[in-house]
């Protein structure tokens, strides 16, 4: 059988760069087959036009190799990189798709959701574009719920000259975090990053999935880079997208793809802020609604919310906390439904005006108890609400 032809894509000619850096840190890398699991983290790292440097590499390797009459290949690139022989053709590391023979596996298959805030966000030419200075990550199965959660302070640094005002008021924004003197910075990275590797189970040489919303990506993949590179290891953490799971999920069971759109708007739901046992100990004892343990958990409440009825699954304090934990703050009701068919048709064997809300049922109530003044102006007669039509899988009921 005929030998296939090889092939040399952008992030081959980039791993072949990476051989020797690998090896003057102290890597076992003998080939690119090696080198090509540990340059994934950096190549997700480099810009559009930093990428666009190796693809010209390898559309000029393409040319120099495209005529198969010609008895001597030409030097071009072999003058400038050594000549790697029997060498695999380099594929940036993809998560497969999970096997979901049927519903009982995907009501136990285990995920890791992982948020990571930083005290601000540096320009682009500051060579560190990030100070992480919280790490939060639950593990959860749709069946189970919350099976256990990892939370910790890692210590951001030293801050960039010049940006210490703008750290500092990113911090008081949203986490309230320090940006000095944090009695529970913890500068041991390298117990923080085996502690995070242990917890979502990564064994020798394999990669782990750990998802969070498309907007925090970035910011995610970078600060767990960061800390691997801080702790000398390896990161084995595959950062993927939150909504683009709950999609299959959905997907799967009722064999229609919900909008992406819709799923992000999901999972925006803050009804849960002030619930206890959501934030971590320190945002919890300083009332500071913006905490990353809060936020992994929140997802995981919102995604057992909306998948509870599809699946056919029961809903136990470890999926949702219980409405009598909630504090005496007013919660914003915002109501989401995955299944809008189900809904329309649930919502079309009932009346249309719903007292809960309807203005109209407030005022009934107000006069019941005695004639007390009316919502509305005198003369004014309140309008009935009408049954409420929309498409997608979401849909918000304002209070």
């Amino acid at each position: 059988m005929p030998n296939k032809k090889a092939v040399r894509n952008a992030y081959y000619f980039f791993v072949l760069e990476k051989v020797p850096e690998l090896q003057a840190k102290g890597f076992n890398v003998k080939n690119i087959k090696d080198a090509i699991p540990l340059c994934s983290g950096d190549w997700a790292l480099l810009t559009i036009e930093e990428k666009m440097k190796y693809g010209e590499m390898a559309q000029k390797w393409k040319e120099d190799h495209s005529s198969a009459c010609e008895s001597e290949p030409k030097q071009t690139l072999k003058s400038t990189m050594p000549v790697v022989k029997n060498v695999p053709d380099a594929v940036e590391p993809q998560v497969t798709a999970m096997p979901w023979p049927n519903n009982q596996a995907v009501l136990g298959n285990i995920v890791y959701i992982i948020e990571v805030f930083s005290l601000g966000e540096m320009p682009p030419a500051c060579g560190q574009r990030f100070l992480p200075c919280e790490i939060a990550c639950v593990k959860y199965c749709l069946q189970d719920g919350i099976l256990g959660e990892f939370h910790c302070f890692p210590d951001p640094g030293e801050i960039p000259c010049g940006f210490r005002y703008h750290c500092q008021a990113g911090s008081e924004a949203s986490h309230k975090i320090p940006v000095s003197g944090f009695e529970l910075a913890d500068d041991n990275y390298h117990k923080i990053f085996k502690n995070l590797c242990e917890f979502v189970g990564i064994s020798s040489g394999s990669f782990v999935p750990v998802y969070c919303k498309k907007e925090d990506w970035y910011r995610v993949n970078w600060c767990l880079n960061w800390l691997a590179r801080k702790a000398g290891r390896i990161c084995r953490l595959l950062v993927c997208e939150l909504e683009d799971l709950v999609v299959k999920v959905y997907k799967y069971r009722l064999k229609e793809e919900p909008s992406v759109t819709l799923v992000r708007s999901m999972l925006e739901v803050f009804q849960w802020d002030y619930t206890r046992n959501t934030r971590c100990k320190w945002h919890e004892e300083n009332d500071i609604v913006d905490c990353a343990l809060a936020v992994c958990k929140k997802y995981t409440y919102c995604v057992s919310e909306a998948l509870a009825p599809i699946y056919g699954f029961p809903l136990t304090p470890a999926h949702i906390p219980e409405w009598g934990e909630k504090c005496g703050t007013i919660i914003n009701p915002k109501v989401v439904v995955m299944d809008a068919g189900r809904f329309m048709k649930s919502k079309s064997l009932n009346t249309v005006e719903d007292k809960g809300f309807s203005s109209a049922g407030l005022n009934a109530e107000a006069s019941a108890a005695g004639g007390e003044q009316s919502l509305f102006p005198s003369g004014v007669i309140p309008g009935v609400l009408s049954a409420v039509r929309g498409r997608g899988i979401t849909r918000r009921i304002p209070f």
